[in-house]
């Protein structure tokens, strides 16, 4: 039997391990046999309904209400089966996002924040508003010269397939010129921005009674802030003590907050609050270099997840030295090549080919902040496996819904790969 799910269904495919569980099927399907007030917290990324990259399981099934209502009866499920206070994160595109929050409403959630993860990378889906009136006049584009690089040079890079063909360099395409005087109207105008946001949307079933109430009888209800307080040095305490700022003091020494202005309270090393803004690495050098503030290239510490305070299991954060700019945020690059294709062969397995792979330092920042120690996280959408990866480092137990063999095949090697288990096994139901 499966931990936490209260009965199994023929024909099922199962990887587990110690702590994990993958199951092959798809979320509306599989969730019903998950017990009832069982699941600590939701951290899971669901389709936006954009049809990404032509993919139909990311399809709108047929249009907005439609959209809505699948995801809603997803999403009830997982609810059912989450404790009473237990909180959620569910991935959106901002394009979407408002579908995915009245999803989260409609299954019953409080909608609690939204966490914007902002980042640098990414390419413009963009027509080009001049070349398509030529191409509707039947007029030819004259070239004028070469489209350069992000570098500046003449050669470009191509992504390829996801399995690296195609990839490589290649000449750059000719830059062209209107063809028309309509056209020329219409240069340099185009339809749509440069992709740079995603939301995470933060979310808690009701509590039964007061906060405190649902802590003592359920042991969820609150957010993980110490463990993901934003790392720095240690530095002044500063409180305010003028009159009628007494409780103002006592929030600022026990936040560990710096105050602009205020009498010295001593030292702390606690780090800083965490928002609902994440950066990515190129996103900080831009901040650090426009307010020319530089607080984010500290050194590395072993023993602590990126960008944060606490963690372990081997890997490094960067101590921000608190001088503003970026500092104050959590920040995380994308996942490298290597860390998508970690515990695949690259022959019979392929490469990590998920058009969405997150990186494992985000999901364990994520599921540290929602998931009590020890507690049972639930992914319905688990992709390539991040998420598993992430609650298993962080030291909590995991149910993942994979509807595609081939991405769960993939996750189940790369949980293995990053979290070993010698009991490790694949059972089939």
């Amino acid at each position: 039997m499966v931990p936490h799910l209260r009965r199994e269904q023929p024909a099922v495919i199962v990887h587990r391990g110690e702590g994990w569980s993958l199951v092959l099927g798809k979320s509306e399907f599989v969730l019903p046999t998950v017990a009832d007030n069982s699941i600590d917290s939701l951290v899971t990324d669901p389709p936006a309904g954009i049809k990404f990259m032509g993919k139909a399981w990311d399809g709108d099934k047929g249009g907005r209400h439609q959209w809505i209502a699948w995801l809603t009866g997803i999403l009830r499920e997982c609810y059912r089966a989450m404790k009473p206070g237990a909180h959620g994160l569910v991935w959106a595109l901002p394009r979407t996002s408002h579908w995915t929050a009245t999803a989260c409403e409609d299954a019953g959630f409080e909608i609690r924040d939204r966490i914007n993860h902002l980042f640098g990378t990414g390419f413009p889906k963009s027509a080009n508003a001049s070349k398509a009136i030529d191409k509707r006049l039947g007029k030819k584009r004259p070239v004028i010269g070469k489209l350069a690089s992000p570098a500046g040079t003449a050669r470009v890079q191509t992504m390829g397939r996801p399995d690296g063909v195609g990839s490589g360099w290649q000449e750059s395409p000719d830059a062209t010129g209107p063809g028309s005087a309509e056209a020329a109207q219409w240069e340099g105008f185009g339809t749509a921005l440069k992709p740079a946001a995603e939301d995470w949307i933060l979310i808690r079933k009701p509590l039964e009674g007061t906060l405190a109430e649902n802590l003592l009888r359920w042991g969820v209800g609150a957010l993980a802030i110490d463990a993901c307080r934003i790392a720095c040095e240690s530095r002044a305490l500063r409180v305010q003590v003028a009159s009628g700022t007494t409780r103002r003091a006592l929030n600022a020494a026990e936040d560990g907050s710096l105050a602009s202005s205020g009498q010295a309270a001593g030292e702390t090393d606690k780090g800083r609050w965490p928002s609902n803004v994440i950066l990515d690495e190129s996103v900080v050098a831009e901040i650090d270099a426009q307010s020319g503030r530089v607080g984010s290239n500290g050194g590395d510490v072993a023993g602590a997840g990126l960008g944060y305070k606490g963690g372990g299991h081997g890997a490094s954060r960067k101590v921000a030295r608190d001088k503003g700019g970026a500092s104050r945020f959590f920040y995380v690059a994308k996942p490298s090549t290597s860390e998508r294709d970690a515990g695949l062969d690259g022959k019979n397995d392929g490469k990590n080919d998920h058009e969405t792979v997150k990186s494992i330092a985000l999901m364990r920042y994520l599921v540290r902040l929602v998931t009590p120690p020890g507690g049972v996280v639930l992914d319905a959408f688990a992709g390539s496996g991040t998420t598993l990866i992430a609650a298993r480092m962080e030291g909590a137990s995991i149910i993942g819904i994979e509807e595609e063999r081939r991405h769960l095949d993939k996750a189940a090697r790369r949980v293995r790969h990053w979290c070993p288990d010698p009991q490790r096994q694949v059972v089939l139901l």
